[in-house]
């Protein structure tokens, strides 16, 4: 859609990149540091004929897909209004980082729910069941810092201050 109305996407090459670095080599090395919880665990495999009864699943995917879109569109349409401060072409260069780090926020969040279900109702219980999970979860936050304060240049970023990292990890984390 940004695309379409902007004509150029806001998120580069490299950046999608980093985003398929993240997906396809940390997040299954977290995710196979413990054996899923049970309750993610079907006990009884669908029988021919019967209907899939793993529904919930498909509307928990779908409801973080539709907030996921909404999010990025949201900063993407409103982002220059929300950085009124900047000329218009450095507006640009921080609403697409202010758009590349909600993605990578929300890719987290999917790993973590991907994991095990109840991290709102006994979270320090769920962080300290398994700490290599948490520190490759911290390793992957940190990394995303390092790229988009450090390494802005290889990756079309620009630094954040403090409000627009705190709007697009709220966003990220809202999930």
């Amino acid at each position: 859609m940004a695309a379409v109305f902007y004509g150029c996407v806001p998120l580069n090459a490299v950046q999608l990149l980093w985003v398929n670095l993240l997906i396809v080599a940390l997040v299954p090395l977290s995710l196979v540091t413990k054996p899923p919880a049970d309750e993610l665990m079907p006990r009884l495999l669908v029988k021919p004929g019967q209907p899939p009864k793993r529904y919930v699943k498909w509307k928990r995917l779908l409801v973080q897909v539709l907030y996921q879109i909404v999010a990025i569109l949201l900063i993407n349409f409103q982002g220059r209004s929300l950085l009124k401060s900047y000329n218009r072409g450095h507006a640009i260069k921080v609403k697409n980082t202010m758009i590349f780090n909600t993605f990578v926020v929300c890719q987290i969040i999917h790993e973590l729910e991907a994991r095990k279900k109840g991290i709102l109702s006994k979270p320090k219980k769920w962080i300290t069941s398994n700490y290599l999970f948490m520190g490759i979860v911290g390793i992957i936050l940190i990394s995303q810092f390092i790229v988009i304060e450090f390494l802005g240049k290889a990756f079309s970023a620009v630094a954040l201050n403090q409000k627009e990292w705190q709007f697009s990890l709220t966003l990220g984390f809202t999930e």
